[in-house]
């Protein structure tokens, strides 16, 4: 018995596929699908056969229909214009230029005597015999190589690596101890596989400019990138005529996968697509930090990324601008938003709002019971995916443009450094626009920088150095500074910049997609909605409460008495010490400890936050608070 199963055991097994009841492949399917594989992967070396062959069909049938005189100078018209395209405009070395000529003009001559004399069958044997000998240096540069084999100097193009060597990799050069492994062309110019002996890609990275002054290359004519297997002592260069980020590129329109919460913004110089991550499904959103000079293509960016949101269904767009919303106007986007706000003021009531959203979202979430995979009741939902009918709840989007002026303000800044950290697990995100990525600009605040720093970080052109390397931490060996303001030909470079966050941090230029017509995007789509807001009236709103979300918890007499508590505690302290700044820490220590019941810390951040937005103490420093004489002269009535 054992021995019976041990042989079964060691019997050939029938793949599953095969058993699926799917009839078996025919013969004649499976040989012209192996001979289309074996044709693709030796395309390049075909080619040469497939002109010959081409030409000799074209010659017999003009020939045939007695094609008359002008035709045939019309054929070679044609001809000599492809032999110019190709030796003076595709061709990338003076050796190239010889053989494309020849070639071209070579095919051209036989294909006019074709046409007027005929043609013998079968192929004439001189036509393949000069063919062939035009065609050798093309199968040479385009032979099978061993690729498995340690990364030897390939000769594809012997011009190209010679002027490596001299130019570039010699001493003294902008990139020594380097070599070019394999050169390939391309459309208006070439493509190369590069590799460091010394060091890894960052320096070939950082030497873009040099290599292309070293190359005597125009401006935004070379690009130079990590190799896309992540080899780090292999780079890809990329020589083009020109740029193709120089051409302007529309926005196809709303590209965001919901189930992966991936949509597209632009292109690389490959003309790849780069890749912008809202939100990380199971994880929650991805904040963000915007930032270029005047005219770089942050506003254009923002109502692209407004426009996703708005189509998505998701997602729900908050618009904060203490200029009013001027850049915003024209386009609609004011109206187009779920909410709106302009001016210190009202942004500081949109911020609270949001604020009690988050503590309003955390309890519903906490709380919501529901049935696991396996059967069991779960209580609380820990992640955050936009639309889970556990919840029901769409992902909210916070755009502050112009954050250095919003975070300059103490109150919104103390806001937005209290959510930005807790936001993410109940579905809030932050966006913050500003022209200079530095600390000062994000109101001197660690835990705003290291939030949006951590997420999507996209900088166009920058006025200095410093800006490229503080925004991506040192993890781009990029300087926005270094991007042109206009292109050779005078058009504008606005949209041209890098990206570094999930999914999207190759240290490559992108230039960001063109929205066109944005009111008409505006105004389209089914955007989602917001739950009911319980809580106060916000300033510039309708004035009104509104219903509480369904789980919600709304303000009882209890909730009244904890707020009266802490804020009473809080005055009382900072009255004891009038005229001086007080410490956070200290004071939270000693309301908890000296007070009965103690409020929880919870209670006593949100009075500090209600009295600072009421002016009745004031934020004099990071953590540093005083009474002011309007919140003595509400001491006993908060006491009452």
């Amino acid at each position: 018995m054992g021995t019976e199963v041990l042989e079964q055991t060691l019997q050939p097994q029938t793949p599953p596929a095969a058993t699926g009841g799917q009839p078996p492949a025919k013969p004649e399917r499976k040989a012209l699908k192996a001979t289309s594989k074996v044709g693709w992967r030796f395309r390049r070396q075909l080619a040469p056969l497939a002109v010959m062959g081409s030409t000799f069909t074209a010659g017999s049938v003009l020939n045939v229909f007695s094609t008359p005189w002008w035709a045939v100078l019309a054929t070679g018209a044609v001809a000599l214009g492809g032999a110019w395209w190709t030796a003076y405009v595709k061709a990338v070395s003076f050796w190239r230029h010889i053989q494309a000529a020849a070639a071209i003009m070579a095919g051209t001559l036989w294909l006019m005597e074709a046409v007027m004399h005929g043609v013998a069958q079968p192929m004439p044997a001189w036509l393949v015999g000069v063919g062939g000998v035009l065609a050798m240096p093309w199968w040479w540069r385009h032979r099978i190589r061993n690729h498995a084999a340690p990364a030897p100097v390939i000769d594809s193009d012997p011009e190209l690596i010679e002027l490596w060597r001299t130019k570039v990799s010699c001493a003294g050069g902008p990139l020594e101890h380097s070599r070019i492994l394999e050169v390939e062309e391309i459309r208006g110019g070439w493509s190369g596989l590069g590799e460091v002996t010394k060091g890894n890609y960052d320096r070939a990275v950082m030497a873009t400019k040099d290599i292309g002054g070293a190359l005597k290359l125009k401006t935004g004519s070379i690009t130079i990138e990590p190799s896309p297997d992540g080899s780090l002592h292999l780079f890809q260069v990329l020589v083009q005529s020109d740029n193709p980020l120089q051409e302007v590129h529309h926005w196809p329109g709303p590209t965001l996968d919901v189930a992966t919460g991936v949509s597209r913004i632009g292109l690389y110089t490959d003309a790849n697509p780069v890749k912008y991550r809202h939100y990380r499904p199971k994880s929650g959103p991805v904040h963000d930090l915007i930032a270029g000079s005047t005219d770089a293509g942050k506003s254009v960016l923002v109502k692209l990324l407004l426009a996703e949101e708005r189509h998505s269904g998701v997602i729900a767009s908050v618009l904060l601008d203490p200029q009013r919303g001027q850049s915003y106007s024209e386009s609609g986007w004011k109206k187009a938003v779920a909410q709106f706000a302009g001016g210190i003021v009202e942004i500081r009531a949109r911020l609270q709002e949001l604020r009690d959203r988050m503590y309003a979202r955390n309890e519903l979430m906490s709380t919501i019971r529901w049935v696991d995979e396996d059967g069991y009741e779960v209580e609380g939902i820990e992640e955050f995916t936009p639309g889970d009918p556990r919840h029901g709840l769409c992902m909210i989007s916070v755009t502050v443009d112009e954050a250095q002026t919003v975070l300059a303000d103490p109150v919104c800044c103390a806001l937005i450094e209290e959510m930005i950290g807790m936001s993410r697990k109940c579905g809030i995100k932050f966006r913050l626009i500003t022209q200079v990525p530095l600390l000062g600009s994000l109101g001197n605040s660690m835990a705003i920088r290291d939030a949006v720093a951590a997420g999507n970080v996209i900088v166009f052109r920058t006025a200095n150095r410093l800006s490229g390397q503080v925004a991506f931490n040192g993890s781009m060996p990029v300087d926005p500074c270094t991007l042109p303001k206009e292109w050779p030909n005078g058009d504008t470079t606005s949209g041209l910049g890098y990206i570094f966050g999930p999914g999207a941090d190759r240290p490559a230029t992108i230039r960001t997609y063109l929205i066109v017509k944005p009111r008409q995007w505006a105004t389209s789509g089914t955007p989602a909605a917001l739950e009911p807001y319980s809580g106060p009236p916000v300033a510039g709103g309708d004035g009104a409460s509104q219903a509480a979300p369904v789980g919600t918890k709304t303000e009882t007499d209890d909730d009244s008495d904890q707020k009266r508590t802490g804020e009473h505690a809080v005055l009382v302290y900072l009255a004891e010490h009038d005229g001086s700044e007080v410490n956070r820490g200290e004071m939270v220590g000693h309301i908890q400890a000296n007070t009965t019941p103690p409020p929880a810390l919870r209670t006593i951040t949100k009075a500090l936050t209600d009295l600072v937005a009421t002016g009745e103490i004031e934020k004099t420093g990071h953590g540093l608070y005083r009474i002011t004489e309007r919140g003595k002269r509400r001491l006993p009535e908060v006491a009452a």
